[in-house]
């Protein structure tokens, strides 16, 4: 039977959330897992075997959430995984006002994503529990991407990081960081083992600038701040002005944000344009709708539920930016060099989103050729599908261009 910390005052909540996906009770979610053939309380035991209860039945939680979601992609259950974690966040607390649970949920689901190339912990390497983390991240998480994420604790000291490369087998990075241009290199690299803890580089700064370097020159694009004494005169410096460069500089930055906690976080960085995923898990079109509300003026990229169905639906709302979605690329037509169904998927999306629809239209030529020619352009223009006729041609069943001067 589960126990853990707090489970009178957490009880009510999580059997509340687990209710809206079918489940009874929290022992359930382990039988559902294990159905499966996963034990994420194990998992997590093994992986930080000093922490709390609360946390391995937690995870338990959102395993089970993530199957009963008929999650099959590691991103989308990373998200559906932060729903439990959020549901053991005590109501009331301050975890639960700064919507925690989702938050890691969303974490994974970056780390997750091609799109982010590095991911640092900031001041890990004052931390053993963020370094037994970060080990984690960079073996499991490249097991689902099909380009290795890379992984980094960057803090304050050298010697710190020395020492904590060589007690976990990660590769020490010694830098020289030059202040008049605020650039670092790198000067020796020494890796303390011969596997994969060593794909883990351990930067130590002497201060917050060349801290901020580093972040740069990792191209770094998630951080976290680990568990230590010093945030205020580091960890919190570095990744505020590291954000502030990447806005200032033009480099991409299209943060997932799903709550107005998020939103205003990434308002106060001066961005306008947010990635909303996995739509389908936070409310979809009418949870983009309400956001719009009270945030004005703001655009959202919303990604997982997507799909051809809806497609004109979403791209029609003032406060879409863009989609995208997977439903355009299989894995099994990629894997089966299908690239012609891809391509006709992909004509599909863009008949979808251009969304032009003519009751009719007639348009003379002096030849068969030029005629040709015309629907061949509209095609390029509106993917209208070329039909060929006897005296004339057609652009999709609304545009027809005689082969010759009619009238």
């Amino acid at each position: 039977m589960a126990q853990f910390e707090g489970y009178e005052r957490r009880e009510a909540k999580i059997l509340a959330t687990l209710k809206e996906y079918g489940i009874s009770s929290i022992d359930e979610c382990k039988e559902i897992c294990a159905e499966k053939g996963i034990d994420p309380y194990t998992i997590v035991q093994e992986t930080q075997p000093i922490c709390f209860e609360n946390a391995k039945w937690a995870y338990t939680v959102g395993a089970a959430i993530a199957i009963k979601s008929g999650c099959t992609k590691a991103a989308d259950a990373a998200a559906a995984i932060g729903i439990g974690l959020q549901s053991f966040c005590i109501p009331g607390s301050v975890a639960e006002n700064r919507k925690v649970g989702l938050g890691h949920g969303n974490l994974g689901k970056m780390l997750l994503s091609e799109e982010t190339e590095c991911f640092c912990f900031l001041a890990g390497h004052e931390s053993f529990a963020a370094a037994e983390g970060a080990i984690k991240i960079a073996l499991n998480a490249n097991k689902v991407r099909q380009k290795n994420l890379r992984v980094i604790l960057n803090g304050l000291g050298k010697d710190a990081a020395y020492i904590i490369s060589r007690i976990n087998g990660f590769t020490y990075c010694e830098t020289e960081f030059d202040p008049y241009t605020e650039t670092v290199k790198v000067t020796e690299q020494r890796a303390f083992s011969n596997g994969p803890r060593a794909d883990v580089k351990c930067y130590g700064a002497d201060n917050v600038p060349e801290g901020v370097a580093i972040m740069k020159l990792e191209n770094v694009g998630v951080s976290i701040t680990g568990n230590s004494t010093n945030p205020t005169r580091f960890q919190h410096p570095v990744a505020g002005t590291y954000k502030k460069w990447c806005v200032e500089n033009g480099v991409a930055v299209t943060p997932g944000c799903v709550t107005p906690t998020e939103i205003m976080a990434a308002l106060k960085h001066g961005l306008k344009v947010l990635k909303f995923f996995p739509a389908n898990v936070y409310g979809g079109l009418n949870a983009i709708k309400a956001l719009a509300g009270p945030f004005v003026g703001l655009k959202f990229i919303p990604t997982g539920g997507v799909n051809q169905q809806n497609l004109g639906e979403f791209v029609s709302n003032p406060s879409i930016h863009a989609v995208g979605g997977s439903w355009v690329c299989p894995k099994a037509d990629i894997a089966a060099h299908n690239f012609d169904k891809i391509t006709q998927l992909c004509a599909e999306a863009r008949r979808g989103v251009m969304g032009f629809e003519l009751a009719h239209v007639g348009i003379n030529c002096e030849s068969a050729d030029e005629s040709l020619a015309v629907c061949e352009e509209l095609e390029k223009a509106f993917d209208f599908e070329v039909k060929t006729g006897n005296s004339s041609n057609f652009a999709s069943t609304g545009v027809e261009v005689m082969k010759s001067m009619y009238l």
